[in-house]
């Protein structure tokens, strides 16, 4: 799953656009995408005892700016949802900066 982050630079771009994209379904499949790209990473790194291949984390941190605004301006439960868990992902893994 990390690898794709780092071999698709533009994946990250696309989970940018999604993130501020005017379609409330996008910000929600995004959100939501993410918030499980980061259980994933959580359950792995439980599994490998903290060893990582590709800092997936790092990478999804770069979009915390983007994951506040669309949950500051979430007009649907399902985009709050998904980028309230990713968030809390975020600080779980040691990488949500708390001066955004």
């Amino acid at each position: 799953r990390g690898q794709l982050l780092f071999s698709r630079p533009c994946l990250l771009e696309c989970f940018r656009a999604g993130l501020s994209g005017e379609s409330r379904a996008l910000r929600s499949r995004v959100s939501e995408t993410l918030a499980w790209l980061l259980s994933a990473e959580e359950d792995l790194r439980r599994t490998l005892c903290g060893t990582r291949t590709y800092d997936t984390v790092a990478c999804i941190a770069d979009l915390q700016g983007e994951m506040l605004r669309a949950l500051s301006q979430a007009d649907s439960a399902a985009v709050a949802r998904g980028t309230s868990a990713a968030l809390l992902r975020l600080k779980r893994l040691g990488a949500l900066n708390i001066a955004q």
